[in-house]
């Protein structure tokens, strides 16, 4: 069993901004797989077997800063391994549409991610790191990144969530 976690934000002011990047790329699996979502776990919740491996997909609702309480639900709920665990995040120190998958690697400013090391007690889980980063750096002094990574952005991720599902779920 896998779960795998996009965090973001809910609601419709949020859809398509840089820090829900993680969301987005639930929402590709979903679309992919023809999955629809229920309420469980303060989040949104699917799951699926592929390969004759389960999946469960969780976007918590909780609002990025306390995407720990819906993971922690989901986590203690299937009694799942810290192995088992991939949260999709975004990440400011990747450039636009890279990304990285690693254990126990983050960054450590997000606060998303942070809220969730914090309930779940360790770290030692998969990260997926989704870069957003495309500004010039004459463009980091003016733009703080808490504020770009709430900006709507038509970055077409299309090739790095594929790239990023082959590696999951093969």
């Amino acid at each position: 069993m896998k779960l795998i976690v996009g965090l973001g934000n809910p609601g419709l002011e949020y859809k398509y901004t840089r820090h829900n990047i993680g969301a987005d790329f639930i929402d590709f699996i979903a679309r992919r797989y023809n999955l629809n979502f229920v309420e469980k776990f303060k989040g949104l919740f699917t799951d699926f077997l592929h390969n004759n491996e389960k999946y469960f997909l969780l976007k918590p609702q909780t609002y990025m800063n306390h995407s720990g309480d819906s993971v922690n639900l989901a986590v203690n709920f299937y009694k799942l391994s810290p192995e088992s665990i991939y949260i999709v995040a975004d990440d400011l120190d990747i450039p636009l549409g890279k990304y990285k998958i690693q254990i126990g690697k983050y960054p450590k400013s997000h606060n998303g991610i942070n809220d969730v090391i914090a309930k779940l007690g360790y770290s030692n889980i998969h990260f997926v790191r989704i870069g957003i980063e495309a500004r010039t750096p004459s463009e980091r002094k003016l733009i703080k990144g808490a504020d770009y990574v709430l900006q709507k952005t038509d970055f077409d991720f299309s090739p790095t969530f594929e790239s990023i599902s082959q590696r999951l779920f093969s």
